[in-house]
């Protein structure tokens, strides 16, 4: 948190400091006129200092600048909304459910052994088709 401080501190200060330089510098008025074919018209031309329009310049390129940003990442912010609504799709659809769980037999054992916890005797190399252990003992 500090450190955002610190860095917006260090990048605002210097551009402050820039552009009041350049808003004492530049305090003559200059016309914009809106008429290209009479430039003498009073009625279509605007007299402002020129830090005035070149602030105005920069704020217009920001926002232009952002709407086209917005704009071209409008597909993206599509594809993001589709697939947000299949996921909700498939989280709200329920799984179908079958009469015995996966892996029983039709008898209702697991392959094997049973399945209500009860020992059996088999052994995980005996399911394998290993040797046992034991077996290779002198």
């Amino acid at each position: 948190m500090m450190i955002s401080r610190i860095i917006t501190f260090v990048v605002l200060a210097p551009l402050a400091i820039i552009l009041v330089a350049l808003a004492v510098v530049n305090r003559q008025s200059v016309p914009l006129t809106l008429d290209v074919l009479q430039t003498g018209n009073e009625g279509l031309s605007v007299s402002l200092p020129l830090f005035i329009w070149l602030l105005a310049a920069l704020i217009l390129g920001m926002m232009i600048g952002g709407f086209v940003s917005w704009m071209r990442q409008g597909r993206y912010r599509r594809l993001a909304r589709r697939r947000k609504q299949e996921v909700n799709r498939l989280e709200n659809e329920k799984p179908v459910q079958t009469g015995k769980p996966y892996g029983t037999s039709d008898d209702g054992t697991w392959p094997y052994g049973r399945d209500d916890g009860a020992d059996t005797g088999v052994t995980g190399t005996q399911l394998a088709g290993l040797p046992s252990p034991d077996a290779n003992r002198a």
